[in-house]
């Protein structure tokens, strides 16, 4: 085997080598949304990079035959290479150098090559993959059909999309013109909604209308129609001695509600944590029918109320900061 034979050979099977490592991780790296949208404005490669994310064990066990292929070639050849040159150690020097330049040039530098760009890295050569995909297809039947033989699933499920990708999809989505700007934010504001605590959208306690527990009824109900609210917590000697919560339609309902008071009328309070996700509160809100909860910090200290509007405020993508005081609206 002469010499430029044998570094024709051993430059065929790092690039070889490269090409396998490389595209597997630019694939396995490539956005689904982006790659969704490339295959339905029919860009060349996309529909063949989606079939391959279709169908994994085709792209890994693609790779994986034509890396491993790859490798021992160059490492059979490097070995003939350097015992035809009468190298002392001939195997050992092979093998030392195999490894390290497949670990930098045939590993490391491609894989980071394709992921950094995958969407214009992979497409150009995805009909090469493609092919040797198909060139490689009896050995691949072959290793498939030896691992089902050690390994039957009990079943399996689509992949489903995360959270980011959904965002992600929103925003597409509106660039698009397929959803409007308030449907893009409504569909961001449900999803984020399970990242969200109580302390990111309470109103504190000092810009909440309370109302204090002798207050008669018909001064309750001119701050009802002063501030808009339908409920209100009710403190007794300090604002964050809060003993309850009055409804303004639980007042209503009473025909003599006028010669009561305030706390003739009190609902038990409902507490959360600072640190309860607010998609946590919600199914409690229905549950107890209270549409106003009192949030506590660490020391059982009142600090503010979240109610139903709070919560369908950010699920909705409005400004979390609420109103400037806060009760029940009565809207």
């Amino acid at each position: 085997m002469s010499h430029i034979v044998s570094i024709g050979l051993l430059l065929l099977c790092l690039i070889g080598s490269a090409f396998f490592a490389g595209i597997e991780t630019g694939v396995l790296a490539f956005n689904r949304l982006r790659l969704r949208h490339l295959v339905q404005h029919g860009v060349k490669g996309a529909w063949v990079v989606e079939d391959l994310l279709r169908h994994p064990d085709r792209l890994l066990g693609t790779t994986l035959i034509g890396t491993n292929l790859c490798h021992v070639a160059m490492a059979v050849t490097a070995t003939r290479w350097f015992d035809h040159l009468h190298f002392p150690a001939a195997e050992t020097l092979a093998g030392i150098g195999t490894t390290l330049v497949l670990l930098v040039f045939g590993e490391y530098l491609p894989k980071a090559w394709f992921q950094a760009f995958p969407a214009h890295r992979v497409l150009p050569f995805a009909f090469l993959l493609e092919w040797c995909a198909r060139v490689l297809a009896p050995f691949r039947w072959v290793l498939q059909a030896s691992f089902r033989g050690l390994h039957r699933p009990e079943g399996s499920s689509s992949p489903l999309l995360t959270r980011e990708e959904l965002v992600e999809l929103a925003t597409e989505g509106s660039r698009a013109g397929i959803l409007s700007p308030v449907e893009a934010r409504m569909i961001t504001g449900v999803i984020t909604i399970g990242g969200v605590r109580c302390r990111d959208i309470m109103v504190p306690l000092e810009r909440v209308v309370v109302a204090e527990e002798s207050v008669p009824i018909p001064t309750l109900l001119e701050l009802a129609r002063r501030t808009g609210f339908s409920r209100f917590p009710v403190h007794r000697s300090g604002r964050d001695e809060i003993i309850g919560v009055v409804s303004v339609y639980d007042v209503l309902a009473d025909a003599n509600a006028e010669r009561k008071l305030a706390r003739d009328f009190l609902r038990h309070p409902q507490f959360v944590s600072l640190h309860t996700m607010a998609d946590h509160v919600l199914p409690r809100m229905r549950v107890t029918k209270q549409p106003m909860m009192l949030v506590s910090d660490d020391t059982g200290r009142v600090v503010g109320i979240i109610t139903v509007e709070d919560i369908l405020r950010v699920m909705a993508g409005e400004d979390r900061a609420g109103p400037s005081a806060a009760g029940t609206s009565t809207q």
